[in-house]
């Protein structure tokens, strides 16, 4: 099964491992709220998140699964000059449909009413009323590619997240280091005093440990 979940993700196998633990640590501690993944595209992280609720016999957390379904947007340079001539709008193999993405879930069994898909951009989605009612946010991960994908989801949702809870940043390492900026210029904007911590992969995460000026 492990080897069919990392075929449905572009994380590999360091990151998912890195994933379980994350969510391990929010069930054994106790940390307050569902999960979410901004950037699916076919559920790999998502799936492994609710496997781990499962094997768990976690019944009372949702997994919100946020994407357009339709890829990547198209770079707004004149309010995110960090996207400039980005190309991930241009690639096919990131456009993923909700159906398929709810198929995936199907095959391990983990399609349910504890599984939240939430398709649209994320300016638009994260702002609307179903996203904003989520109580709280134990884990948050982040794989949006570009900057304002990544800057938008945290501004949105970073006081949802509950002390204790995970950030999870998938695009630490891409060429053009759009989410690695973001995240710099949140943490800044914010005067965020948690440590960012990388993984060998590349993943990068911290654990919200007191509140911010963005909760």
């Amino acid at each position: 099964g492990e080897t069919k979940v990392v075929a449905r993700s572009m994380v590999g196998q360091q990151g998912l491992d890195d994933l379980q633990g994350f969510v391990e640590s929010i069930l054994s501690e106790q940390v307050e709220g569902d999960l979410m993944e901004t950037g699916v595209w076919q559920g790999g992280s998502c799936i492994l998140m609710k496997a781990v609720l499962k094997a768990h016999g976690v019944t009372d957390r949702k997994i919100w699964v946020a994407d357009s379904f339709e890829g990547c947007p198209p770079p707004d340079p004149e309010n995110y000059p960090q996207d400039t001539n980005d190309q991930h709008h241009t690639y096919t193999n990131l456009q993923i449909p909700l159906h398929k993405v709810a198929s995936n879930f199907a095959d391990f069994g983990l399609l349910d009413d504890q599984v939240e898909f939430v398709r649209g951009w994320f300016h638009d989605t994260m702002y609307g009323e179903r996203v904003q009612q989520i109580e709280s946010l134990a884990l948050l991960r982040l794989d949006g590619d570009l900057y304002q994908s990544t800057i938008e989801v945290l501004r949105a949702m970073y006081h949802k997240i509950s002390l204790g809870g995970y950030v999870v940043v998938d695009d630490w390492r891409l060429d053009g280091m759009q989410a690695r900026s973001a995240v710099i210029d949140f943490h800044t904007e914010c005067g965020l005093r948690e440590t960012i911590r990388v993984g060998e992969d590349g993943l990068a995460w911290w654990r919200k440990m007191e509140e911010s000026s963005c909760g």
